[in-house]
């Protein structure tokens, strides 16, 4: 179990019934943010799922800049010299980014376009190539993680990045497994968000060879008031 510890800025609210009957946390796009637990999720091979909303605008044209007009859903902290994955959301599109000690490496990945719905968000890291899925379908891929050498770790903080980007808007469920899963594991996955969170059908993949059991190696953090 991975915990959600409070550090100097305040944390984000806890709201009832805003997706499909579930409680999620609002993030206020200023100050607010909550940061994992320092263990590593996963190094160089890593799957996150979000389902969330972003209500800001994004900056979406070249060149992309993890320090200009982001706001990260997931972000990461300096971790000496490996790289962090960072997941900018907002109201016009979802972006990838790799950050390391107070700079960006430019975008990995990036889709621009209009998202008005709840659906789930994947990135996978395999090997430090990145493929990102949006309501099931590839939508960005192909960034090699920055440089080859130094390793690229899974987010460590939800809301911001070490360096700024404040998100704005809803979150209602993360999902972080320690390796590359394969499509069939990816869309089982999916699935599970797609009936909870009452999001657009997700398509069906193509089989991949002999899938490993999901229910080890990952975190879950899943939000819900504490009685």
């Amino acid at each position: 179990m991975v915990l959600l510890n409070r550090k100097a800025a305040p944390q984000p609210s806890f709201s009832e019934n805003i997706f499909n009957g579930y409680p999620g946390i609002s993030f206020d796009g200023i100050d607010d943010f909550l940061s994992i637990s320092d263990t590593v999720l996963g190094t160089n091979n890593f799957t996150v799922f979000a389902v969330a909303r972003g209500s800001a605008t994004l900056v979406t044209v070249d060149p992309y800049s993890g320090l200009f007009g982001q706001r990260f859903l997931l972000g990461a902290e300096s971790n000496g010299s490996n790289f962090g994955s960072c997941v900018s959301l907002g109201s016009n599109g979802v972006g990838v980014f790799d950050y390391q000690s107070t700079s960006f490496f430019p975008f990995e990945a990036f889709y621009a376009h209009a998202i008005d719905t709840t659906c789930p968000i994947v990135v996978k890291y395999a090997s430090k190539s990145i493929s990102m899925y949006f309501c099931g379908t590839l939508v960005a891929g192909g960034g090699t993680g920055g440089v080859p050498s130094p390793d690229i770790v899974a987010p460590t903080m939800i809301g911001m990045a070490e360096a700024g980007g404040p998100f704005e808007g809803d979150v209602a469920e993360i999902l972080i497994y320690d390796r590359a899963l394969t499509d069939t594991e990816r869309a089982t996955v999916e699935s599970y968000l797609q009936s909870r969170y009452d999001c657009l059908p997700v398509p069906t993949p193509t089989p991949s060879p002999t899938p490993g059991p999901l229910r080890h190696h990952h975190r879950h953090l899943l939000f819900h008031r504490r009685h």
